[in-house]
């Protein structure tokens, strides 16, 4: 099932979500990111502002709040455009 992006999202979202929730934040971050790209690959707003939510967690419990500002942003504007 490699080639299904929609599994491979799932796949990553949740394994962040395992990650953040052991205290593994950096690692979090990555999966998330991996998951991001899936969901822009499946052209999913809704999907890419759920993952946004997630990483920025991440972002923010690893003390990387500049970065979890921006993605909250870059979040807020997906959450408000037309989709």
């Amino acid at each position: 099932f490699s080639d299904d992006p929609g599994l491979l999202l799932t796949m990553r979202n949740n394994r962040g979500e395992v990650l953040r929730t052991m205290g593994r934040f950096d690692d979090a971050v990555r999966a998330y990111e991996l998951a991001l790209r899936d969901a822009r690959a499946l052209d999913s707003t809704v999907l890419e502002v759920r993952i946004l939510t997630n990483l920025a967690s991440a972002q923010a419990r690893a003390g990387r709040l500049d970065a979890a500002t921006a993605t909250l942003g870059r979040g807020l504007r997906l959450a408000a455009g037309p989709d």
